[in-house]
This record gives C-alpha cells, sequence and structure tokens, in this order.
C-alpha cells in the first residue's frame, strides 16, 4: 500500500498509530501490509474494511485520514486513483522501518 498524497505522507510521519484510507482494492481484516509513505516503509494491520462509505462514515474517520475535510479526503483519493474508491480502510501502523535510500 503506497501514500503519495503530501497531507497524509505528512499526518502519517507524525507518528499516528491509525490511519484511514480511502481505496479501489478490496483489502481483508487482520490482513498484513507494507506501506510506502515518502522515504519510509512502514508495517500495519488492517483493522477495518468499509465497503462504499456514507459522507457520516467518512466524517467518523476524517481525523484519522490527514485531510481536513471528507470533500477534500473523497477529491483526492478520486483523483489519485483516477476512480471513485470502493472501500474505507482502516488501519494501525505496527512497526516503523528505517528510512529508506
Amino acid at each position: 500500500m503506497r501514500f503519495t498524497h503530501p497531507k497524509v505522507v505528512e499526518y502519517i510521519g507524525k507518528g499516528s498509530p491509525y490511519v484511514a484510507t480511502l481505496r479501489t482494492y478490496p483489502y481483508r481484516p487482520k490482513q498484513r501490509v507494507r506501506i510506502s509513505c515518502g522515504d519510509k516503509v512502514l508495517h500495519g494491520v488492517v483493522i477495518k474494511v468499509i465497503p462504499e462509505s456514507s459522507t457520516e462514515t467518512l466524517e467518523r474517520y476524517l481525523a484519522y485520514s490527514g485531510f481536513n475535510t471528507v470533500e477534500e479526503w473523497h477529491n483526492a483519493a478520486v483523483k489519485l486513483h483516477g476512480r471513485k474508491p470502493k472501500y474505507l480502510v482502516f488501519l494501525e501502523v505496527k512497526r516503523r522501518d528505517v528510512d529508506q535510500d
């Protein structure tokens, strides 16, 4: 899983143990993931996958997204994925590795 948006990279870089992201791929709860974020490689575990999230659901997870508004978050996801994301994926960051060169 890769995070490239500057707001999300900054949010994760501050050390939050949780991240919410909008995705088109159907991750599974308890799935271990390798996370590429800027020049860092992180490891995490999917806690929850919510299909076709409503605005109310996005509002509940907004604080874990790195964005200021649901609209900003959703629009960035559409732009990055090229289509409307189908899933909200909530992750726990389990371990941080050293910087990659």
